[in-house]
């Protein structure tokens, strides 16, 4: 048998998705997230932007990295 070792915020994220939300519907919100994100981004640009480029930049990157961790979507062979 395996012995793996889990700490306290990997406790926290199974606990999260244990009890909260399942991967699947976290990943359909985290893509709604990066939607709206990508829509405010564009939208505002027609005007003064309220958004640091980078950030949003990097806030899409890692949402949707992590929802195709919780569900392939992009990657699907």
């Amino acid at each position: 048998m395996c012995n793996i070792q889990v700490n306290a915020q990997q406790e926290l994220l199974l606990k999260f998705f244990d009890e909260m939300v399942d991967p699947s519907s976290m990943a359909k919100h985290l893509r709604r997230a990066t939607y709206l994100i990508a829509q405010s981004y564009i939208r505002s640009a027609e005007n003064t932007n309220p958004m640091r480029q980078e950030w949003a930049d990097d806030s899409f990157y890692f949402l949707n990295e992590l929802a195709e961790v919780l569900e392939p979507v992009l990657e699907k062979k």
